[in-house]
């Protein structure tokens, strides 16, 4: 195993042999970098690529149980290495694989295999498959001989066998492994215990190698974070994963679940709209949404075998934006238009290589999956007529779906060029907050173009980015758009309501005290203005020529939330606020320059867009 430092000079790893070959390769990792081992001694890459670490081991098996005819084994498994067998035989009657086997070394599935439960209530989908079931197709990570897939199973199916019935084959079914026929051999099972013990057993792996197919470390991986989650359940005495309702208890619903077909792929078509993106074509925003190297091709392995048996007439659907869609991983445009010409990008090898290496995002990977999980079944609930045609008239008044009639005291409009860079924003800072999990029915008419919408996420792609929509606005209330951003919980922050996020030019306090009480001196001013009664415009217009001030509803130095554009002044010269700003380290010369200039202090004027 060993480590190296990024880019950023933090340490990264451990990963094994074969990761930093197939890196070394790519020129992810080229000559000349350093790799460190558990010791943190230093080793040119190409010098480890290029030796076998790996020690020299055999594999016997009694003529008993070496048999092809037979699918339940009971195999004992003999090592050269005393220590790494408890296990000794006198018998000299053995048959013994030709050229050994290399010893198995479990690298960073050794992370995966001790942290993190498969299943809880904060993920929908438990991080592993059944192991060794099928070979792997066009894409294989860190595959194996057949020779190494028969050690590793071998220890596990000794170690299953120790276990009761109905504790693994409930924790089985705890993790959505029931049992099912093996396709290759023709052979039925009464319970998952039972089919776990045939795909690690000889007859099925050879059998499967046979076919010209192979297995990975990853089959490895999640065969020995079953064995392990089960350990600690005897060890800690929990065995809640056996209660009648544990499904309903751990299962995370999903939108899909309730979904006929036809809004489902509204709302997949809705969601790449408003994400501005397909799922599972860029990285992970932040480390706390990536998928750890093992998980991720778990998942991917997962995801492709969902879509194997999603209905063919399902595949040719149309999903994603007319033309071509970027790739952020791969920075190449492929046509994404249907969605069977998704998975050919997904599973290439360039894409996969990327992916790995750049981290995969779990609520990408989440999201695709609730989304299949109905359809490759034709589970999904059938379209019911009256659900396309009945229309909610409570909901009508959803922002920017009708005409306005009337206006908010203090409201103003966006119009003519101004309307494209106030939407834009508007539909940047959705795509940056953006849920992919989080839709719903929500049935309404849009009063400008007179189409019915039937879920959130459609109406945010047709009134953000429907073409036929835009062309119809004259103009864009921003009371409108406040009460958007606040119907998703989007906050909009501006200088002095944040914290700066460098202080390049900091200010003492006896600076700092200065311009704030200058600044407060102004919005005293303005509030006097707007209260007269022939002024009432002057906040609306200062707001107009000062996009985004006009959309600001929070505050996070002082924690509250600002309903109004006058409320927002108000709280700008209030002395808590203020008091907040004094003490704070990380407000800057700049942040109280960008309200200065908004003001007109000093004669300069700013129009943000």
């Amino acid at each position: 195993m060993y480590y190296y430092y990024d880019d950023q000079n933090v340490l990264q790893g451990p990963y094994s042999n074969s990761a930093l070959q197939k890196w070394f390769q790519k020129q992810y990792l080229p000559a000349g970098t350093l790799v460190y081992d558990k010791y943190m001694q230093p080793f040119l890459i190409e010098y480890v690529v290029n030796r076998s670490l790996k020690s020299r081991t055999k594999v016997m098996f009694h003529d008993d149980t070496f048999n092809l005819d037979r699918t339940n084994l009971d195999v004992t498994l003999h090592l050269c290495s005393p220590e790494l067998s408890n296990t000794t035989s006198s018998s000299e009657d053995f048959t013994q694989l030709e050229g050994g086997v290399d010893e198995v070394d479990f690298g960073r599935g050794f992370d995966y295999i001790e942290q993190r439960a498969l299943l809880n209530r904060r993920r929908r989908f438990p991080d592993t498959y059944c192991p060794f079931e099928n070979t792997w197709n066009n894409w294989v990570p860190e595959p194996i001989e057949m020779n190494v897939a028969l050690r590793g199973a071998i220890h596990t199916h000794n170690m299953v066998q120790t276990f009761d019935e109905r504790i693994i084959s409930g924790y089985l079914n705890f993790l959505n492994i029931y049992p099912h026929p093996c396709q290759l051999c023709d052979v039925k099972f009464s319970n998952s215990k039972e089919m776990l013990e045939h795909f690690l057993s000889v007859i099925h792996i050879q059998r499967s190698y046979k076919t010209g197919g192979t297995f990975s470390y990853i089959d490895l991986y999640c065969a020995r974070k079953i064995i392990y989650e089960v350990e600690m359940s005897y060890a800690d005495k929990n065995f809640d994963f056996l209660a009648d309702d544990v499904h309903f208890q751990s299962r995370k619903m999903s939108f899909f679940d309730e979904f006929d077909i036809l809004t489902a792929f509204e709302s997949l078509k809705s969601t790449v709209a408003v994400s501005q993106g397909v799922p599972l074509l860029s990285p992970p925003r932040n480390t706390l949404d990536t998928l750890g190297y093992v998980e991720a091709v778990v998942f991917l392995r997962v995801f492709q075998e969902k879509y194997k048996r999603m209905p063919e007439a399902l595949r040719g659907r149309r999903f994603g934006p007319t033309g071509k869609t970027w790739c952020n991983y791969c920075k190449v445009e492929f046509d994404a238009t249907f969605l069977e010409s998704f998975p050919t990008h997904l599973f290439s090898e360039e894409h996969i290589d990327n992916a790995l290496y750049n981290g995969v995002s779990r609520a990408d990977m989440e999201y695709w999956l609730s989304f299949m999980e109905p359809l490759m079944n034709g589970n999904c609930k059938r379209v019911r007529h009256q659900d396309r045609v009945e229309v909610s008239l409570q909901e009508s008044d959803f922002p920017l779906c009708y005409v306005p009639v009337g206006r908010v005291e203090g409201d103003f409009s966006y119009t003519g060029k101004d309307m494209q860079p106030v939407l834009k924003y508007v539909s940047d800072e959705i795509a940056a907050s953006f849920d992919l999990l989080d839709d719903y029915k929500y049935r309404t008419t849009c009063r400008w173009c007179r189409t019915d919408l039937f879920t959130r996420n459609g109406v945010l792609r047709h009134i953000l980015h429907d073409k036929c929509h835009l062309d119809r606005l004259n103009s864009v209330s921003n009371d409108d758009l406040r009460r958007l951003l606040c119907s998703l919980d989007i906050k909009i922050r501006v200088p002095l309501f944040r914290q700066s996020k460098r202080t390049s030019s900091p200010m003492d306090v006896k600076e700092k005290k200065f311009y704030l009480q200058r600044l407060r001196n102004v919005c005293s001013k303005k509030l006097n203005n707007f209260f007269s009664s022939h002024q009432r415009s002057t906040l609306s217009q200062l707001a107009a020529r000062s996009f985004p001030v006009g959309l600001v509803n929070r505050c996070d130095l002082c924690d509250v939330t600002i309903d109004r554009v006058d409320a927002m002044i108000m709280h700008l010269s209030s002395e808590q606020h203020i008091a907040n700003l004094i003490e704070s380290p990380r407000i800057s010369n700049n942040d109280v320059q960008y309200w200065l200039t908004i003001f007109n202090v000093d004669g300069r004027r700013s129009r943000v867009f």
